[in-house]
């Protein structure tokens, strides 16, 4: 009944092998279309490639092999075999892309990350995936709740934009816990896209968007199960269940269970060092996938609780902190690609959600909630010449959320449509020229060629306008541009401007600062939050000393029209939300470094500065715990002949500024909490031994230098009292932890 369909606007899709005469697959064999610049790279000797409408026929390459050119329809298992090319002395150049790079094909800055990244980390959930990476970071809330905040170009990530496979994820009162309701083994690829994104998935966008693909029936193994247990009783379990009704219809279960029952105080604050949480989270999914027809439906229950505070402690009366909350997503896609012109298409994403939640932070703070959320978004997809794109559509969003924080009633009601319209180009001329994915064969008595380019050739554009209507706030303009030139195949530098929104859902999104007993106060009408983002991008990939090494430099600056200012330094006792005033600004600046030593060993490099200044109502400043400075190195290696891999990484965090503590007596104890933080290194093992292909076993240690902030909770013997305080938090709660896990599957 709830028929739906897959991705929207999308090609035909032909996928298969490539190998020699003996079997062997090439890994790293390159596969395009003829005269375009569509092409892809089977790294393990398989792959996925769209069609294009443009050429039917492929191009296969290999060095040391003679090419294959043919015709080809869309078909799902093509078996390429190509033939040594014996008239040429051989020789062997090897290189390996890493599991996470970014594209020197794509107009905008996206980094991809797919399930050889992932599996370098223990990954529980989504936002555990990024413990490995230099562009998105990831920190605690609070000393309680446990919650993750997920920060990209140093801002907020309620400031970017969440999609599961292009469908973007209802905020309000899910924000704080989003990327906890995704496990890590059920993603299987991450594109992280820096800055301002397309207009396609709606006006909420600042700092970027960070899309993740789910394992799909066809793709997954039948059956997959994952588990893990921690050093301080955290226990998960993941299992996969994947079922091929026939070619076209697939079906699939995904299912998580965690929970974690520890009483772990090691500070002898009488406050859990880690909350105790249960979860429930099951995703039904069922795909049709016909000649023309795509369709794909989903239904997800996640079921959480989360108790927290002084839980079994012998007290009369306890703070406690407990979290209930159940959510019910309803979502599918619909795409047609029958059309007699095979340059258009079109497609539906649509979303219903349902979240309720029932918390308390201590007796003073009952809070309750409801919202009811419904998305759906019509995209057209048409090509105008050989190398361009045009996507336009519309779009609705309902969303109705009720929110009482005791006395505290913060409702939002929003009725929101648009329309929007998405030009993409790549200014590639009619006459041939060679593309960057063809085969270059070279032998000792070759003469380099020079090859003549236009430098439209080699500049890519995408270009976009939204105009949204919104009940609250009126119209909103979403202008965006991205601009790539490719110097060469192997140099390449992007800009990217536009502007984006976001509605303030003051309270969700700051949940942290829930854990106190301070009052809140909302001093105006608060407005819809409005931002420019503007940056530049250079990627360069060369050979040093026989090394491959990618260097990656990213700068962006965000200019905030208007910011909701939360404003912690007013009074001890009181919290302030206001309109920003003056201006807030946001430099972010990035350099990352890759070097493939050899074939078993891989470095990763990265520092990132950022400053912020927030328009306060004293005046712009730095807001309190923010690191202006952090880093990231990463080492891989796999032991030779043995299936054993080990990642060790290590994070730097500079000092930050604590709030100041206005009106706050002489008497309270601000031990840990006046002046500046330290700066601090977090260092991190993860060990993997494959036993065959269908066995796997891990184990690992995280913050193994036992680096915990001290006395995180002010007050914390008078949780009752006016300056109580758990929200201060700049660094782990938790000291050296270990892990392990099996990874078991029937193929």
């Amino acid at each position: 009944m709830f028929l739906t369909f897959n991705i929207i606007g999308q090609e035909n899709i032909i996928s298969g092998s490539v190998s020699d005469k003996e079997g062997n697959l090439l890994l790293g064999a390159t596969i395009h279309w003829k005269n375009t610049t569509i092409g892809t790279v089977a790294f393990d000797g398989t792959f996925e490639l769209s069609t294009s409408e443009s050429s039917d026929t492929l191009i296969v390459s290999y060095v040391g092999f003679i090419s294959y050119e043919d015709k080809v329809e869309a078909t799902k298992d093509l078996k390429i075999i190509l033939a040594s090319n014996l008239s040429l002395e051989e020789f062997e150049v090897k290189d390996r892309r890493g599991s996470n790079y970014v594209s020197t094909l794509q107009t905008m800055n996206v980094e991809y990350i797919d399930e050889g990244e992932l599996r370098k980390a223990a990954c529980c959930s989504l936002a555990e995936s990024f413990e490995t990476n230099g562009t998105v970071d990831v920190m605690y809330s609070d000393a309680v709740t446990g919650a993750k905040e997920v920060k990209m170009l140093g801002l907020s990530g309620t400031y970017t934009q969440l999609l599961a496979e292009k469908r973007p994820l209802a905020k309000g009162l899910g924000s704080p816990h989003l990327f906890d309701y995704y496990p890590g083994t059920w993603v299987k690829g991450i594109q992280v896209s820096k800055g301002i994104g397309t207009v396609e998935n709606g006006f909420d966008n600042i700092a970027g968007q960070i899309n993740f693909d789910l394992a799909k029936p066809w793709e997954d193994d039948k059956i997959f199960l994952n588990t893990y247990v921690n050093s301080f009783g955290r226990v998960e379990t993941n299992l996969h269940l994947n079922y091929p009704i026939t070619d076209k219809w697939s079906m699939g279960f995904l299912l998580h269970g965690s929970g974690n029952r520890n009483n772990v105080d090691n500070n002898d604050d009488l406050f859990l060092d880690t909350p105790q949480k249960t979860l429930f989270n099951g995703l039904y999914r069922l795909f049709y996938r016909g000649d023309y027809l795509f369709s794909q439906f989903n239904f997800q229950y996640i079921n959480g609780n989360t108790k927290s505070g002084q839980v079994n402690m012998g007290l009369d009366n306890p703070y406690i902190v407990n979290f209930d909350h159940e959510r019910i997503d309803i979502y599918g896609k619909v795409g047609f690609v029958g059309f007699e012109n095979p340059n258009k298409s079109i497609g539906l994403i649509y979303n219903l959600t349902n979240q309720k939640i029932d918390e308390e932070y201590g007796y003073l703070r009952p809070r309750d909630g409801n919202q009811d959320y419904g998305y759906a978004n019509f995209i057209f997809k048409s090509k105008p010449g050989e190398n361009s794109t045009i996507t336009t559509g519309a779009s609705v969003t309902y969303s109705d959320l009720n929110n009482n924080l005791g006395d505290f009633v913060y409702n939002i009601k929003e009725k929101q449509a648009g329309l929007f319209l998405d030009f993409s180009t790549d200014f590639v001329s009619n006459t041939k020229a060679p593309s960057d994915s063809e085969e270059l064969v070279v032998t000792a008595t070759d003469a380099p060629k020079e090859v003549s380019n236009t430098f439209l050739q080699n500049l890519g554009l995408i270009t976009g306008l939204r105009i949204d209507n919104h009940n609250l706030y009126g119209l909103l303009v979403s202008p965006r541009l991205s601009l790539k030139y490719n110097f060469n195949d192997k140099t390449i530098t992007r800009l990217n401007i536009g502007r984006g929104f976001k509605t303030p859902y003051v309270i969700s999104e700051n949940i942290g600062m829930l854990i106190n007993n301070a009052d809140i106060i909302v001093d105006q009408a608060l407005d819809m939050e409005s931002a420019w983002n503007m940056g530049v991008n250079f990627t360069k990939e060369l050979k040093i000393s026989g090394r491959t090494v990618s260097i990656i430099a990213d700068v962006y600056h965000s200019l905030f029209e208007n910011k909701i200012v939360m404003d912690l330094e007013q009074n001890s006792k009181e919290i302030h939300f206001y309109n920003q005033y003056g201006t807030t600004t946001s430099t972010y600046a990035l350099l990352m470094a890759n070097v493939q030593v050899n074939d078993r060993l891989r470095l990763k490099g990265a520092y990132k500065y950022n400053h912020y200044e927030i328009g306060f109502r004293s005046g712009n400043r730095i807001p309190p715990l923010f690191a202006k400075n952090r880093g990231l190195i990463t080492v891989e290696y796999e032991f030779p002949r043995t299936n054993w891999d080990i990642h060790l990484s290590t994070q730097f965090v500079g000092k930050q500024l604590f709030p100041e503590h206005r009106g706050a007596p002489n008497t309270l104890d601000l031990t840990g909490h006046v002046g500046t933080t330290p700066a601090y290194q977090l260092f991190n093992i993860h060990i993997n031994k494959k036993f065959t292909d269908r066995f796997e076993f891990y184990l690992g240690g995280e913050n193994l230098g036992n680096f915990i902030q001290k006395n995180p909770i002010i007050d914390y013997e008078n949780p009752f009292s006016d300056y109580f305080n758990a929200s201060h938090v700049y660094g782990p709660t938790l000291g050296i932890r270990g892990y392990m896990g099996i990874k078991w599957t029937i193929k």
